[in-house]
């Protein structure tokens, strides 16, 4: 009466076993060949090189505009070369900074009532820096159309005073000025007021 137990019990497991896999055969995930290419190996998804980008910039629409601009602050091998120029330094209550006399650029600005932290009270912040490692600077200049006499961020300036302080005045004036051999004059001017961390330009 085992035997026949254990058969029926055999026979029962064969059939199960049977049963799986015929239904892996017909309904069970079937494995692909890899591709391969002409040589023999796995193909590698294709990815389609990138396309070039255009560099290109529009051209000013105004006929007798330069195309090409000057570069931005901080960047290109003249804003390395600034602080090399003589400059001006510039005191008031909230900061003091240094202006080059090449293209008027201003550097060196620190923040005389902001520390970088409060166990370092001597050590303040600094917003601008002429080292290559921290470098920044704001630049600015005046384009000419047609070819016209110009002074950009390269051009040398020429100032009145080394230094500036705004002292007990509310307002302080800092004039850097350019003559071309035609006679065009320009003036920039930095204009700083009491308790103010902005800088006018004119």
């Amino acid at each position: 009466m085992d035997n026949q137990r254990l058969l029926i019990w055999a026979f029962f497991g064969l059939m199960a076993w049977m049963t799986y896999q015929t239904w892996v055969q017909d309904y069970g995930p079937k494995p692909t060949p890899a591709a391969t290419d002409q040589a023999g190996d796995p193909a590698a998804p294709e990815v389609s090189a990138p396309q070039p980008l255009d560099d290109d910039l529009p051209e000013i629409s105004d006929s007798g505009a330069p195309s090409s601009l000057p570069p931005a602050a901080g960047t290109g091998p003249s804003s390395v070369a600034t602080p090399a120029a003589p400059s001006i330094r510039v005191t008031t209550d909230v900061f003091t900074l240094e202006i080059s006399t090449k293209g008027g650029t201003l550097q060196n600005a620190v923040l005389l009532k902001y520390p970088v932290a409060k166990d370092r009270p001597d050590t303040l912040v600094e917003l601008l820096d002429t080292r290559p490692e921290a470098i920044g600077l704001i630049e600015s200049g005046v384009r000419a159309t047609a070819g016209g006499a110009e002074a950009t961020h390269l051009t040398a300036l020429s100032g009145e005073q080394a230094s500036y302080e705004l002292g007990a005045a509310d307002e302080l004036t800092v004039p850097l000025r350019w003559a071309d051999e035609g006679g065009v004059v320009i003036e920039k001017r930095y204009r700083f007021r009491r308790g103010s961390y902005a800088i006018g330009l004119e």
